[in-house]
């Protein structure tokens, strides 16, 4: 069935959570008779999109974003707010309403609807069954932008928060004073009130194609070989302007919220202790993270200015940010002294100099505090939700923070490669420890679950000996998703364990459910470099060559040195089975020059002109390419095939062998 609006495929688009239809088929009833109250106010039929099977009948292969488009393309959306709606890692959630809202500010009709009366409506038209929690409201209100309205069924007593009922034993007792037959026809008539100008506006729309079209006419066949060449150059155009043209050309605004947090000066006399320092700064890089349209450069990055630290303007143009937090930390007896300074990298100015001297027991307070003072010294506005999560405790008992902090440093001393060998082993004693002293602490769990993905993709030494890395896998990929389920039990909002779910699907196979979850780990941080590798490592997967670009261009945004040498090796490679010269040249050329790493330049090179049959080209890359390391698979193998390709069988010949022997 279509909508009553051209290009539209329903008018009317139900979404729920499941389980508030299982028990009692409350939706299923609340959708039969929406329909009756319609039938009698609209004189042409208004179609509905409501699915009483689970995940719209999708399965894990599917890729559940483009199964929805369609039927997303609709001109009411009708959420039904219970008290499970309102979760992140919900199938409605995530799928539809977010979806919804994201295509409706998108669409040519708009998701805010100026009515006949003057008064401005949305698209969204919640219906209410329960009371929700305060942070529900906030999380639906941050999505919205706007205050959550509807319109309500829910039956209140002392006690009592549930859907109101069609049948009501005792409809005197609600508190609410509201019955179900008058609220069906409330939602009905504020359909018609948001149709009617949707209509209007949707038969302008077409009048204005339709005249553009009669115009077109006459000169349609000789246009028609300019409009296919120029579609092609745009479509380029788009993909360049996209993803490669911000790189080179950024706007005042995006510079000017981007941030690094160099390393703490560690000024106390226990060098044991330095880990405190490193996880005032890692506190305050995270919560920083949190903020949506802030970038901020991850410890990997800013781990070279701990010893070396040159001029904040020096610093600044190296790493790509308008500001640096600096400062110091001091842990005397029970009270520590820290000192930031927030400095104008562009102009080398300390915009601000903040002393905190506190009772350690207070360092939550502390840590949060710095965070929002530099958020608003920098003219960034905290969403509700964001000013929440960064004023979270992470747990009650300041020994398991003291293991877990013991317990991250070791992780990152893997990450850098400075003690490689029996680290991920003392991170696992720390994090054990932590949740000895707290058994409910979520990020230590969270920790775990890292220590096993880490000691799964790196093949660490566990116990003294070294096991084969299918081993490896087949004993931590359990381990891992345990412990990441284990964590967003106890606190949904840890975007290290939904990477690590991530991951575990990806393994797996499931690359649609792994995705997802990749996505979730960057709603929750933003400058979560590593699940947004791991997105492009899973769209290239599917086939999806842009989103695998856009995730590897946000990441070279965030990364420096080796990690993004490795960023910039794989846009060039991304670009070269896109088959856009420029770009593929261009981040190539910046990866050779930077990692010196020539023989990966005449392969990739050779590899470009071979798909372009340009065999004579192709010849002279591979030749450079084994000149510099006879040993090399990658320039044996292509030095072979160069020559194959040029019907050269005998000169072919002994490199094939080389490569297969």
């Amino acid at each position: 069935m279509s909508s009553v609006i051209k290009g539209y495929n329903y008018d009317i688009f139900i979404s729920y959570r499941q389980k508030d239809n299982k028990h009692d088929g409350w939706v299923t009833e609340f959708v039969e008779n929406l329909k009756g109250d319609l039938d009698v106010i609209f004189k042409e039929d208004i179609s509905i999109y409501f699915d009483e099977n689970p995940h719209d009948g999708l399965l894990e292969t599917h890729n559940v974003d483009k199964s929805l488009e369609d039927k997303l393309r609709c001109l009411i959306f009708i959420p039904i707010i219970s008290q499970t709606y309102c979760d992140l890692k919900s199938f409605a959630w995530q799928h539809e309403f977010i979806a919804f809202n994201k295509l409706a500010k998108e669409d040519s009709l708009g998701r805010d609807i100026k009515l006949a009366s003057g008064n401005v409506a949305s698209r969204i038209l919640p219906v209410k069954i329960h009371d929700i929690d305060p942070q529900d409201t906030k999380l639906i209100e941050n999505e919205l932008g706007e205050e959550l309205r509807g319109i309500t069924f829910i039956y209140k007593s002392a006690g009592v928060n549930r859907p109101l009922r069609s049948k009501e034993e005792k409809p005197q007792d609600n508190l609410n004073n509201t019955l179900y037959r008058n609220q069906i026809n409330k939602v009905a008539n504020a359909v018609k009130e948001i149709i009617i100008p949707l209509k209007k506006q949707g038969q302008q729309l077409e009048e204005m194609t339709q005249e553009g079209s009669k115009s077109a006419t006459t000169s349609q066949k000789s246009k028609k070989t300019s409009i296919i060449i120029t579609s092609v150059i745009v479509l380029a155009l788009i993909i360049l302007g996209i993803l490669f043209i911000p790189k080179l050309l950024k706007s005042d605004k995006e510079i000017e919220k981007s941030i690094a947090v160099l390393p703490l000066e560690y000024l106390s006399e226990d060098p044991n202790k330095e880990y405190l320092a490193n996880g005032v700064l890692d506190e305050i890089t995270g919560y920083l993270s949190l903020i949506d349209g802030l970038r901020v450069l991850p410890r990997t990055s800013v781990e070279q200015y701990r010893e070396n630290k040159k001029s904040a303007k020096v610093i600044g143009e190296e790493l790509d940010v308008s500001y640096l937090i600096d400062g110091s930390f001091q842990m005397i007896g029970d009270h520590v002294k820290l000192i930031i300074e927030l400095v104008d990298a562009a102009e080398g100015d300390h915009v601000f100099f903040r002393e905190y001297d506190r009772e350690y027991k207070d360092i939550f307070a502390v840590q949060s505090e710095v965070a929002k003072t530099i958020a608003s010294e920098i003219d960034v506005v905290l969403t509700p939700e964001e000013k929440a999560l960064i004023e979270k405790a992470p747990t009650n008992s300041l020994i398991a923070y003291d293991y877990c902090l013991q317990g991250q440093e070791e992780i990152m001393k893997n990450i850098m490669g400075r003690e490689y060998t029996s680290n991920l082993e003392q991170a696992a004693h720390f994090f054990k420890m932590a949740l000895e002293n707290d058994p409910d602490y979520a990020r230590a769990y969270a920790g775990l679950a890292m220590v096993s993905y880490y000691s799964n993709t790196r093949g660490t030494l566990t116990g003294g000996l070294q096991y084969a890395a299918d081993d490896l896998r087949s004993r931590n990929l359990d381990s891992m998703s345990l412990y990441a389920n284990k964590a967003l039990e106890l606190d949904d909002q840890i975007a290290e364990a939904y990477y690590v779910k991530g991951y575990y699907e990806q393994v797996r196979g499931n690359l649609d459910k792994a995705m997802e979850f990749m996505k979730q780990a960057i709603a929750i941080d933003p400058n979560y470099t590593l699940a947004m590798n791991g997105a492009s490592g899973i769209s290239l997967s599917l086939y999806d060559h842009v989103g695998s670009l856009d995730m590897l261009h946000r990441a070279a945004g965030l990364a420096v040195g080796p990690k993004l040498d490795l960023i910039l090796k794989n846009l060039a490679s991304e670009y070269l089975q896109m088959d856009l010269k420029e770009p593929f040249e261009h981040y190539l050329n910046k990866y050779a020059s930077g990692t010196g790493d020539s023989l990966t330049y005449y392969v990739l090179m050779f590899t470009y002109e071979f798909l372009h049959g340009r065999s004579d080209k192709g010849l002279k890359y591979a030749q450079a390419g084994y000149a510099l390391d006879t040993t090399d698979q990658d320039a044996t193998l292509i030095l072979g095939r160069a020559y194959l390709d040029l019907e050269q069988y005998e000169q072919a010949y002994p490199y094939y062998a080389r490569y297969f022997s």
